[in-house]
């Protein structure tokens, strides 16, 4: 094979090789692609310190709590997502496949709602492993996520009360 043709096959090889190994057009930068968001339809009223009541989504099954608010861009002011966990804990979270800062209130449980036993403030969005995790310092039965300040806003602190009332839980079918 003429010196010219053979270097041009092994330029058009190597090409080739690098582009089976190049990141998707829709993942131009290398990074996974984003989670959808899930839409929960349960929602529960959550009435913050200073009286803003938000709107937020129930996430009281494994699914629901292992996506959260991940793939949002946004987290509107008065939105917002309550976790339940089964039992009383020490439950952490992570910002993987977050998009946008928040604050997350971990709560006791209470009549009436939770009294805030922690908060992670402006918990930052994690964009490559490892992701730290935000451990409460008190064990929590609730867990709450709001836009980015919202704490500080609402009078969200420590030994604040955040009433709330769950579903009553559906029977199960005979």
């Amino acid at each position: 094979m003429p010196r010219p043709l053979s270097r041009l096959l092994l330029l058009a090889a190597a090409a080739l090789l690098l582009a089976c190994g190049a990141p998707s057009r829709g993942d131009a930068r290398g990074k996974r692609p984003p989670v959808r968001p899930q839409k929960i339809q349960e929602k529960v009223q959550v009435t913050l310190p200073d009286g803003l009541v938000v709107k937020a989504e129930l996430a009281d099954d494994p699914a629901e709590r292992a996506i959260g608010l991940m793939g949002r861009e946004d987290v509107p002011e008065g939105k917002g997502m309550l976790f339940v966990i089964e039992s009383a804990g020490h439950q952490p979270f992570y910002m993987k496949g977050m998009l946008t800062s928040i604050d997350i209130l971990w709560l006791s449980e209470e009549a009436g709602g939770g009294r805030v036993v922690h908060i992670a403030r402006q918990a930052k969005p994690c964009e490559k492993d490892p992701c730290p995790n935000y451990f409460p310092a008190l064990a929590a039965r609730y867990v709450l996520e709001l836009r980015a300040g919202a704490a500080d806003r609402h009078g969200a602190q420590e030994g604040a009360l955040v009433r709330f009332t769950l579903p009553a839980p559906v029977p199960p079918a005979r």
